[in-house]
């Protein structure tokens, strides 16, 4: 049996060993969705109930399935990777190099995104946020 290649001070009970796993369960909950990716990143729950809703009010009637100006869609994940006419929209953990990023901050005077009013400071931030976080 295995019991004769542990060394007892190793061995737990059955019941012990599920509380551990219980309160690990428990811990990972408490901490929030954050520290859990999901498989499929378009259903990370940032994407689902902040990112792409923005998106769909404020960027896809010019970049989705529609219509793509510069080539560009953002209606998915994986068309803002594979990006347009510039290059990727959004580049997995690099704000600074994510071109979505760049023109919703109206950093550059050609490329200011939505063209009808920049966004608020707090969705721009949330916005950095998730770039970054797609990285980790």
């Amino acid at each position: 049996m295995l019991r004769h290649f542990v060394h007892p001070r190793f061995l737990i009970s059955r019941g012990r060993a599920a509380g551990v796993v219980h309160a690990f369960t428990l811990l990972i909950l408490a901490l929030g969705p954050g520290l859990v990716h999901a498989s499929n990143p378009e259903e990370d729950p940032v994407y689902v109930k902040k990112v792409r809703p923005l998106l769909d009010t404020h960027c896809v009637k010019c970049h989705g399935p529609e219509k793509q100006k510069a080539n560009l869609r953002l209606d998915t994940l994986k068309a803002m990777m594979e990006g347009g006419d510039s290059g990727p929209a959004v580049v997995p953990g690099d704000v600074e190099g994510s071109n979505l990023i760049a023109a919703i901050c109206y950093e550059d005077a050609d490329l200011q995104m939505p063209p009808d009013g920049k966004l608020d400071e707090e969705q721009i931030e949330m916005l950095k946020k998730w770039v970054g976080a797609m990285g980790g």
